[in-house]
């Protein structure tokens, strides 16, 4: 539905794909996949029973972050980056016109399997397939 939306906004933005190249992936990170990347997540966003044929939306886009256990400043450094890009965007990407609230932070946690940092940022997202 969004997605590919939310990975255009994502992938698009120099400083985000400078820091994590190609590593941004819908739903779960693939096994294997290098870090520092992104993932994000749109189970949390529901189409709302409108009379609009194209389609609208709410609900709470997830974009979470992994690095490696000593990459604390890189974990800083992609929160800020993806927060300029999400927070307050209000304009079309890919056949979607959105607006996005600031987001709000869940703790950060550590893998113990991984031996990797992980934090969740979730946005409130609104919008209308175009």
């Amino acid at each position: 539905m969004i997605g590919p939306a939310v990975f255009a906004l994502l992938h698009n933005d120099n400083p985000i794909r400078a820091m994590v190249g190609n590593c941004i992936s819908p739903g779960i990170i693939p096994q294997g996949q290098p870090v520092p990347c992104i993932w994000f997540g749109t189970d949390r966003i529901k189409l709302l029973p409108v009379r609009n044929p194209m389609g609208c939306f709410w609900g709470t886009l997830v974009v979470g972050i992994e690095v490696a256990e000593d990459g604390y400043d890189q974990l800083e450094q992609l929160d800020k980056a993806i927060r300029k890009v999400l927070e307050n965007f209000s304009g079309v990407s890919v056949g979607a016109r959105l607006t996005i609230e600031p987001a709000v932070q869940t703790p950060d946690d550590f893998n113990e399997g991984t031996r990797y940092l992980n934090r969740a940022l979730e946005f409130q997202i609104t919008g209308q397939l175009i």
